[in-house]
């Protein structure tokens, strides 16, 4: 990484991390009901909560992968003026699987692997250290920190709420 590039905080990561979840959630409970209204098949609430939690990690690091290589930014990201860069070039489709993939180590151990980028003097969590990777700022003016993250939070736990009240009898 450049001398140049500012690591980007801690507030600026949650925040793109809580849109994006929130868009990967969004696009899934659309599918759900698109193919609810489809099919015509009820879905038991059960089967919908586990097959939910079986594809979520898998779409959120394919989303992450996609947008990581298309532009070095995914759609939280670029709202929240911070790219993922690689620290001795640009970052590679295996790179950024690597470091998808890598957001599970970071996240199991209750977000410990998360948690380090406050440790750490660059900002680097545990998927950007095994990736080689880094989250800096990109874009003058469009840093939005606390109340961004708050706005994000608020927006993921009311698709949780939104979702529980489409599965309830």
């Amino acid at each position: 990484m450049t001398e140049e590039l500012t690591p980007a905080s801690f507030d600026e990561r949650l925040a793109a991390f809580l849109a994006d979840l929130f868009l990967v959630r969004l696009g899934a409970m659309t599918l759900m009901l698109a193919f609810g209204a489809a099919t015509g098949f009820a879905l038991d609430a059960r089967v919908v909560a586990a097959a939910f939690v079986a594809l979520l990690f898998p779409a959120f690091a394919a989303y992450h992968a996609f947008f990581t290589v298309r532009g070095g930014a995914t759609p939280g990201k670029r709202f929240m003026g911070i790219a993922v860069v690689g620290t001795d070039g640009p970052v590679s489709p295996l790179r950024a699987v690597l470091r998808a993939g890598a957001y599970l180590l970071s996240a199991l151990p209750l977000g410990l692997g998360f948690l380090w980028s406050l440790k750490d003097g660059a900002g680097r969590a545990w998927h950007d250290l095994l990736a080689g990777t880094a989250v800096v700022r990109s874009g003058p003016g469009r840093r939005r920190g606390r109340a961004a993250t708050l706005a994000a939070l608020a927006a993921v736990f009311g698709l949780s709420l939104i979702s529980s009240l489409l599965r309830a009898p």
